[in-house]
């Protein structure tokens, strides 16, 4: 192998990685939709929180505008602590400040 074809064999192999810590269950062929207030405390996909990366980072179980996949359909008829339901819409509760 030439030194050109192994730079480029460790650019895909770097570019694989890269990609596969991104993609989403929704993204690798589930059917997936996003549940507001629905994710426990560090097990969600995304928040409204500022940071370069947001998903992993809430601190409340069940925050209004954070997200999780979840099977779609889902958010809205599954039942939470407290009686508490998630919605397709960021929700004002449990939100930090």
């Amino acid at each position: 192998m030439t030194i050109p074809v192994k730079n480029l064999a460790v650019a895909e192999a770097i570019a694989a990685a890269f990609v596969s810590q991104f993609a989403s269950p929704a993204t690798a062929g589930g059917d997936m939709g996003k549940g507001h207030g629905m994710a426990a405390t560090g097990q969600n996909d995304w928040t409204a929180s500022a940071g370069p990366t947001r998903a992993g980072r809430s601190k409340v179980d069940d925050r209004g505008n954070v997200r999780k996949l979840v099977p779609t359909g889902t958010c809205t008829t599954t039942t939470l602590p407290e009686g508490r339901m998630g919605s397709r819409a960021a929700l004002d509760r449990a939100l930090p400040g």
